[in-house]
């Protein structure tokens, strides 16, 4: 497959030094972020219970936001799925999938157990991100019944990997290889039934990538044409090979990724954009849960089948449109304490969300997945209504958050696990990583304080 083998050379030459100004910062904001959502996610017992069983074997990657440490399959495991626990991490629009959350954590187990530099991290991350944004995008719809955890950002975890073991384009574009059989094929049942085992999926996608890696090293051979055979024939039938190599070092696909302001399902985010500006409309006149007759939304098909208003899990509740829209009305924000089982079982949340009707507009869903719009209209007791439509979410590149937002969800996740102080300095590290001499410097500040 020769767009693979141009994309993994293109990855083994990549220099930070050269590279564009913006593609470095968005290196950075990446690893930020990332590393964000896993320690905010650290905490949560499941979590703590699978360091646990991982740390079994020593080794000296970090468990981030915890107190141990094992080998980097293990972390990277680990780390991953603590990721994605919160729904809290970053993706690509175009294809739906989460490169950052596969890529950061393979590429920071690796890089502790090589001794790696900042520089050699935010490299790795670079071109992992765009590896994986690369075969999403090449990918392009899923089946929806199909999740995109695990699947093609393996190969960008995998390219991550040989990046900070020195393989050369064709040892890569090998590894590539090997990945490509590696990935996994899981359902989206898991996220709208609230079964948690949905985030090992990630956390096995993170840790094949360093799998890959090492067996390609060993001398395991892959397909090359293994990409086009899964992602091409089994996964998908739009697979487009250009889409690997189209302007490959003058467009970054990665570059088109999203942050999310919101900790649910990003499918979501563009109704809860639209409720939250009618609610600042309506703040004058009060925006008690009772005064709201019913809320209407119109969206696109993915967002209108999330239509469960009384979910029973943490989980479903973040894959459930009419909780959301309650749970955010009633608290004025979708953060990660609106999913708690206090705010699921409140009673104005769940007689509001029994008022809330979804749609779908076949107009909506012909514009995914270029756009992801929601109409919402609310109607109040006092006879009036207001109505604000969205095409996209923020925190797309046509409506970034800002940097400042970025860090103060960075401090928001992070502050109470290691404390304000020690979150403010890994920050900073993390935004200067280029800088630090060992990444070790960076994993040191992530472990919480002993008391």
């Amino acid at each position: 497959m020769s767009g693979l083998r141009a994309l993994a050379e293109f990855a083994a030459r990549f220099d930070l030094a050269a590279a564009p100004k913006e593609v470095v910062q968005e290196g950075r904001r990446q690893l930020l972020d990332t590393v964000g959502v896993i320690i905010g996610g650290a905490s949560v017992p499941e979590v703590r219970a699978l360091a646990a069983i991982e740390a079994r074997d020593p080794g000296p990657a970090t468990f981030l936001g915890q107190d141990g440490w094992a080998a980097a399959e293990a972390a990277a495991l680990v780390n991953a799925t603590a990721g994605v626990w919160l729904d809290y991490d970053s993706g690509q629009r175009a294809s739906g999938s989460h490169p950052a959350v596969h890529v950061v954590p393979a590429a920071l187990a690796i890089a502790e157990e090589v001794g790696a530099s900042g520089a050699d991290l935010l490299s790795a991350v670079i071109v992992g991100c765009e590896v994986g944004a690369r075969m999403g995008a090449a990918a392009g719809r899923l089946h929806p019944l199909l999740s995109p955890h695990g699947s093609w950002p393996v190969l960008g975890a995998a390219a991550a990997v040989a990046r900070l073991l020195g393989f050369d384009g064709a040892q890569l574009a090998a590894t590539l290889e090997v990945a490509s059989s590696l990935t996994l094929l899981t359902s989206t049942g898991l996220h709208t039934a609230g079964a948690n085992g949905r985030h090992l999926q990630a956390g096995l996608g993170a840790q094949r990538g360093i799998v890959a890696a090492r067996l390609q090293a060993a001398g395991v051979t892959g397909d090359p044409e293994g990409c086009q055979q899964v992602f091409g024939r089994l996964v998908t039938p739009t697979f487009n090979t250009r889409r690997l190599t189209i302007d490959l070092g003058r467009q970054w696909e990665f570059l088109r990724g999203y942050y999310k302001p919101y900790a649910c399902a990003r499918v979501t985010h563009a109704a809860i954009d639209a409720l939250l500006a009618i609610r600042r409309q309506r703040a004058a006149l009060g925006i008690h849960a009772e005064d709201v007759v019913a809320i209407e939304v119109a969206t696109f098909a993915a967002a209108a089948a999330l239509a469960d208003p009384h979910p029973t899990s943490e989980l479903a509740a973040r894959f459930s449109l009419p909780y959301i829209l309650a749970a955010t009305w009633v608290r004025g924000d979708a953060g990660p304490a609106s999913f708690a089982t206090t705010i699921r079982r409140h009673p104005a949340v769940r007689r509001l969300a029994e008022r809330i009707r979804l749609r779908e507009d076949p107009e909506y869903t012909a514009l995914t997945p270029e756009y992801r719009p929601a109409a919402v209209s609310v109607q109040f007791r006092d006879g009036t209504s207001l109505t604000v439509e969205r095409l996209n979410a923020s925190g797309e590149p046509d409506d970034p958050l800002l940097p400042l937002w970025l860090e103060e969800k960075f401090d928001g996740l992070v502050a109470p696990v290691l404390g304000r102080e020690r979150a403010q300095h890994l920050r900073q590290q993390l935004l200067q990583v280029e800088q630090v001499p060992t990444v070790a410097e960076l994993t040191t500040l992530a472990i919480p304080p002993r008391p």
